[in-house]
């Protein structure tokens, strides 16, 4: 883990804007963990989803308002939903867990990324 993990994240922040200022980077194409995809595509996929869902993680770590708009609850449920299985191996996520049956969407979405809520 970085030293700094706010310093850590403006340099990848960086990078990825730098490559993406190449208009053609968004759209090449790549074998994924999941087959084939484009660098555009993975990064909303993957960025995306992860800001959302880690956004949540720390809001609940501080019990701050955790609520996820319909909008956001959209990409980080195409998101995961693009990513399986891969998703769920090597720790990138937990193993999936089952929402009571009453579960409001947001509990519906993160459980499938292995959050309960």
């Amino acid at each position: 883990m970085a030293a700094d993990p706010a310093a850590a994240w403006r340099a990848h922040a960086a990078r990825v804007a730098t490559a993406l200022s190449d208009d053609t980077v968004p759209a090449r194409p790549f074998d994924g963990f999941s087959g084939p995809t484009t660098v555009g595509a993975a990064l909303v996929q993957s960025h995306v989803r992860e800001v959302l869902v880690h956004r949540w993680d720390v809001a609940r770590a501080v019990r701050a308002d955790d609520r996820l708009t319909d909008e956001e609850l959209d990409r980080v449920a195409a998101g995961g939903d693009g990513s399986r299985p891969a998703l769920h191996m090597g720790g990138i996520c937990r193993p999936a867990v089952d929402p009571p049956a009453d579960a409001h969407r947001q509990t519906r979405v993160l459980a499938r990324l292995g959050r309960s809520a």
